[in-house]
């Protein structure tokens, strides 16, 4: 079976598998300067979108594609993803992360810890798939 697009924007892909009962959040390779006022509007409001439609199938297993979005490790940066994603995994308890790098996940393990989130970070995609599938919701 195909996964359904829910969304497709210049920064995120929202896929929806309803037999897995599993979400796929992917993000573009759009790049943002975090200091740019423009730019920050416009993340805010594909944001605002992508939460609207994300609530439409909460509660599901969620798996956040990250490998193709642009390395940042700016505390600015950081500040809106840590903002972003406790928004994100309070409408998915049960989730996963799927990045490029080794660098990338210890990145996002440090940020998980600082959350006290305790998602799953992985290089691989199948691999996120099956550990959230072996999870109930």
């Amino acid at each position: 079976m195909t996964n359904k697009i829910l969304l497709e924007s210049d920064f995120f892909r929202v896929e929806h598998d309803p037999t897995r009962k599993l979400v796929i959040m992917r993000r573009s390779a759009r790049s943002l300067s975090p200091r740019d006022h423009a730019s920050a509007l416009e993340l805010d409001e594909a944001i605002n979108v992508l939460i609207s439609v994300l609530r439409t199938v909460r509660g599901q297993r969620f798996l956040v594609d990250v490998r193709r979005a642009p390395g940042n490790n700016d505390p600015t940066v950081e500040q809106r993803v840590q903002r972003f994603r406790r928004r994100l995994f309070e409408l998915f308890p049960v989730s996963a992360t799927i990045v490029a790098t080794a660098t990338g996940r210890l990145q996002l393990l440090r940020m998980a810890r600082e959350r006290g989130d305790a998602s799953g970070v992985f290089l691989d995609e199948e691999e996120a798939i099956q550990s959230l599938l072996a999870r109930p919701l």
